[in-house]
């Protein structure tokens, strides 16, 4: 899938320094867009005029301020926001250690929220704007040696309000994230879809804000290449005002 323009439009990628927030990142440079990056480790991309990296922590409201206004600063304004930090550690409950149980819930699960809390406010001001939380299938079905990254995922899916233009995603791939293989592309390309379409739309209407497709199945495939393109087709379409629903929303 080939992304339309997004020249003049800035993106931030969150957990951009490998798999599908990587993938995401080239997409939408390779698309004209503006792109502010963010991870713990470091980034694949350098800086240059349309490319802002930075070191945040989605578990630490500071560094999360510190990002959204760094790129503010360097583009003006911001379009979308994609995040695609998360983290799993397999193994059964009774067994697993007590600091993995947390890393988990403090990433994928706090680290949603304060991402959420940190540019919805600024998006609601500006009347505009998308913010995508790159999710799990095994939010929707509990895997088998995953319950707590399982239930983490769930909890991304609470995230999602139409009426406030924000959406949780299901990873197209059957890999978890940090350690694994999988194609980020096809990710990416259904990220940047999502972001460029109205909001409260079901999937094959014209105005469909985010297209979710579950991980581990169907024609678009399982590489991290091609996940990337279809993010990136998300912020193509022209951004809808913020609905003056504001807090009522509904997944």
């Amino acid at each position: 899938m080939k992304p339309a323009s997004l020249t003049g439009r800035s993106v931030v990628v969150i957990g951009a320094a490998s798999g599908i927030g990587a993938a995401t990142a080239r997409a939408l440079v390779r698309a004209g867009a503006r792109v502010a990056l963010a991870d713990l480790a470091e980034l694949t991309l350098p800086d240059s005029e349309r490319v802002l990296g930075m070191r945040a922590d989605v578990t630490r409201t500071e560094t999360l301020d510190a990002l959204r206004d760094a790129a503010i600063g360097a583009f003006g304004s911001i379009d979308a926001v994609i995040n695609c930090a998360g983290v799993i550690a397999p193994g059964p409950v009774d067994r697993l250690p007590v600091e993995a149980v947390h890393r988990q819930i403090n990433v994928n699960v706090l680290g949603t929220v304060l991402v959420t809390r940190t540019f919805l406010p600024y998006f609601r001001q500006q009347g505009r704007g998308h913010l995508i939380h790159v999710g799990s299938l095994g939010g929707i079905v509990p895997l088998a040696g995953e319950a707590t990254y399982s239930a983490t995922k769930f909890a991304v899916r609470t995230q999602g309000h139409r009426n406030l233009g924000v959406r949780s995603l299901p990873r197209l791939d059957r890999h978890p994230p940090a350690g694994h293989r999988g194609d980020s592309t096809r990710l990416a390309v259904l990220l940047l879809e999502c972001a460029a379409r109205p909001r409260g739309r079901r999937r094959g209407d014209p105005g469909h804000h985010a297209a979710a497709a579950p991980r581990g199945g169907g024609s678009l495939g399982t590489r991290p290449a091609g996940q990337a393109a279809r993010l990136v087709a998300c912020a193509t379409t022209p951004v809808v005002p913020v609905a003056p629903t504001l807090g009522r929303g509904t997944t």
